[in-house]
């Protein structure tokens, strides 16, 4: 039986009746989370040997574009903590694979911390 647009499938009046919608705070932790575990993941797997890798001369290398993660987890926690400026400060790249990796999780639990303090609101 085809469906049209104007006949709903009968499950999606009882899923918008008893669906839940987590609150905003609630939602960025959980996409936040999610998309961290992705991304650190995805960091691990590429070998210190390969952190110099640049698909083109003017790219940034692999190494410098991981670093860009930590620099926006980290301008994400100062924003949720009222620290914030304008202009940012972005340092340049650790000279280390193995630094940008732990930037990176340092800067993941900075968030995480400044959200689980920021109100609901």
């Amino acid at each position: 039986m085809e469906q049209t647009r104007a006949t709903a499938p009968a499950f999606a009046d009882t899923l918008s009746r008893n669906t839940v919608v987590a609150a905003p705070k609630q939602q960025f932790h959980d996409a936040f989370t999610r998309e961290l575990l992705v991304t650190r993941r995805v960091l691990l797997a590429l070998p210190e040997e390969h952190s110099e890798f640049r698909p083109h001369p003017r790219a940034r290398n692999a190494r410098e574009l991981a670093w860009s993660f930590s620099l926006v987890q980290a301008a994400t926690a100062a924003a949720l903590t009222d620290q914030w400026v304008w202009p940012p400060h972005f340092p340049a790249a650790p000279e280390s694979y193995d630094a940008v990796l732990t930037s990176f999780d340092a800067t993941a639990q900075a968030v995480l911390h400044a959200l689980a303090n920021v109100g609901e609101g």
